[in-house]
């Protein structure tokens, strides 16, 4: 029997599901795994039509002939069954699995869906059950049987690939979207049994209705939070570059800056071409996004380095002991480029952690260099005449002497480099300069010189022209061997200005060895500068410290107060100590003091003291002016024979918890 209420409780169900087709198709989305969701919304709404006119004649509402009925319960009874595998493929495809990416199991689970189709259209010409028989009888026929074992058997596999993906994966966001989506597959399960002991009520709808509301729900919050980890992310890494003066000279040297987190996903972009932005605006999975623009900006002849130098994968290793690494490629419209990865922030345990991607174009400083490198094998040619002008038209210093170190000729740009004027006598003057500038690398220098004259290729080394008048120039020199025609070996040395790279290679390290939150000395960095004044003996007070009930402070006020107390900590520790004394977050809600020449107890309590009333006098708006309490331990460091920077932090880090027995302010000295 059926009820009058089964077409209304229908109708109830189909219009929530087109208010959520309508939220689904009105919700922007990043990439194409929810198209899935909306064509199962639509074949749900099209069995609601079926069912809610099955409804309306079998409860007498609409009258029509018993073969009308027949037919309509044939269609409904078939888009069941299409309905139950459809969830099953949706399922699989949320979970990545291999059901939808084989033809031929996707086949063989179509079996009893095909089944079902032929014994219903041949119940249906024949009229061996729906014209001689009610509905009724008809379920407790073996037919019947069939056909709930083949809609059962979907509804099965769903579950049990649930059960399987949930028991194989390892991450814990993933696990619990495979939880999630083995409790909806319970509400058509559970449907599809209710209906069997309530027929008079539309009990697959309302299975259907709270299975997808839930999905729905799922899916915004999951978005949401991807969102707010994106924004995190962001957040953070925009911390790293509050110093307008450094960001201003990275993004004037590079026409594209990147900032990458080891295992994220999504980069943080400090500047961008429009080129690259319309390329990265049509890729939808964001894994792919970086592969894709090497691929559309790089040429044939160097995409298979670039994307090996792209790597995020073998980074780690390329950069070990390395501030940037950097290679030189041409892209698709026939530019030079340069490419450099440079080394932002390590973890805790010392492993990379951000980097820079950074791109510059050196079409015109190439281009220079190979029409130099022609003009000047034209020039060894005999035509020397042209090989003179060629000199003086470079941009870069060139010199060049023979075997003895006799002065052949040199360039307008290297006279000036050295303020020096064609009219000084260069056989005297050159060598002395290079003596004064090249200092205790000159014996070295010279030696690889001539490693270069006997055995042929270049030798490349820097070095500074000081200036008391101006700033220091960075000079970045190259010696190479060639033949003029006539069989004679020269030495060709260029000269370059490097100084500008070296300030942005300067501001890059400076970026590298700060605390992006909290803009102090990283781990790192402050356990180097320790050491090295552990190194020259210089006697100090180490203090280690954390932030009391930090935990509290993130679960009452959010994590975004957190950084605001800790930020507030640091400006603290910056007021209290000196300049020449080091300070540096250890990560987390641990910070390290190291105040140089205090090796006294009296001068200790006072710098300490000073200390916890700077932090009492900060007031922190975002956890309503609360007071915050450090617990600190400390430790005096004489003697560096005996003791290294570990032991010294060990004993100040137990001092530290033997204070946290107190409250409030509190600090330990370590006996």
């Amino acid at each position: 029997m059926v009820s009058d209420l089964y077409p209304v409780i229908n109708v109830f169900c189909l219009c929530l599901f087109l208010i959520i087709l309508f939220k689904e198709l009105s919700t922007p989305k990043n990439n194409k795994r929810y198209s899935m969701f909306s064509i199962l919304i639509w074949a749900i709404i099209l069995f609601c039509v079926l069912n809610c006119v099955w409804g309306l004649i079998a409860s007498k509402i609409i009258r029509t002939t018993q073969h009308t009925f027949y037919f309509v319960t044939v269609l409904l009874h078939i888009s069941v069954m299409s309905l139950a595998m459809m969830w099953m493929i949706y399922v699989d495809s949320q979970l990545h699995s291999y059901i939808i990416k084989h033809k031929i199991l996707l086949a063989a689970l179509s079996i009893p869906l095909v089944l079902g189709i032929i014994l219903f259209a041949t119940n249906r010409i024949t009229g061996l059950v729906f014209f001689h028989k009610s509905f009724f009888e008809f379920q407790h026929r073996s037919l019947w049987k069939i056909y709930s074992y083949g809609v059962l058997f979907y509804y099965v596999i769903a579950v049990l690939e649930c059960i399987f993906f949930y028991s194989k994966e390892t991450d814990i966001s993933k696990k619990k979207k495979i939880r999630a989506f083995f409790f909806f597959c319970f509400f058509p399960l559970i449907a599809y049994f209710w209906k069997i002991y309530y027929q008079e009520i539309p009990c697959k709808c309302m299975g259907y209705v709270l299975a997808c509301l839930f999905i729905y729900i799922f899916n915004s919050t999951e978005e949401a939070m991807q969102l707010n980890i994106r924004l995190h992310e962001a957040d953070n890494f925009k911390k790293i570059a509050t110093n307008e003066q450094i960001l201003s000279s990275i993004t004037d040297s590079y026409e594209c800056l990147y900032m990458f987190k080891i295992g994220g996903v999504y980069p943080l972009v400090l500047k961008n071409t429009q080129r690259i932005s319309d390329i990265v605006s049509t890729v939808h999975d964001p894994t792919k996004i970086f592969s894709e623009v090497v691929r559309k900006t790089t040429s044939a002849d160097y995409l298979e380095k670039m994307l090996l130098f792209t790597n995020l994968a073998s980074l780690e290793e390329r950069m070990q002991d390395k501030k940037i690494v950097s290679m030189e490629f041409k892209g698709t419209q026939n530019e030079w480029c340069r490419a450099s990865w440079i080394k932002v922030s390590v973890d805790e345990e010392g492993f990379l952690d951000k980097v820079l991607y950074a791109i510059q174009n050196i079409d015109e400083e190439k281009k220079k260099e190979l029409e130099f490198q022609q003009k000047l094998k034209t020039a060894l040619e005999n035509q020397n005449e042209i090989y003179a002008e060629i000199l003086q038209m470079q941009s870069n210093g060139i010199l060049v002497t023979d075997m003895d170190e006799n002065i052949l000729t040199v360039n307008e740009t290297a006279l000036k480099l050295f303020h020096l004027s064609e009219h000084d006598d260069l056989s005297t003057v050159f060598p002395s300069i290079i003596d004064k500038y090249l200092k205790d690398k000159k014996e070295a220098v010279f030696k690889k010189l001539h490693t270069v004259k006997v055995k042929g290729g270049y030798f490349a080394f820097e070095f500074v022209i000081e200036n008391q008048e101006t700033e220091n120039i960075y000079v970045y020199a190259e010696s190479k061997l060639a033949k003029t025609s006539l069989g004679k070996k020269i030495l060709i040395t260029s000269f370059v200005d490097i100084t500008k790279n070296k300030k942005v290679e300067k501001d890059l390290v400076l970026l590298s060895e700060t605390d992006s939150l909290t803009q102090i000395n990283n781990r790192g960095s402050g356990a180097k500068k320790i050491e090295f004044l552990f190194g020259k003996e210089k006697g100090g007070l180490l203090c280690i410290f954390d932030v009391d009930k930090f935990k509290s402070i993130n679960d009452n006020y959010g994590h975004i107060a957190g950084d605001k107390v800790l930020s507030a900590i640091a400006d603290c520790m910056k007021k209290a100590f000196r300049d020449k004394d080091v300070i540096m977050r250890l990560g987390g809600d641990e910070f390290a003091i190291y105040a140089v020449g205090v090796t006294e107890k009296q001068n200790a309590h006072l710098c300490i003291e000073r200390f916890f009333d700077e932090i009492n006098k900060t007031k922190i708006q975002e956890i309503n002016n609360n007071p915050v309490y450090i617990s600190l331990g400390a430790v005096f460091c004489t003697d560096f024979q005996t003791y290294s920077f570990d032991d010294y932090y060990h004993m100040a880090d137990k001092a530290m918890y033997k204070s946290k027995t107190y409250a409030g302010h509190h600090y330990e000295f370590f006996e």
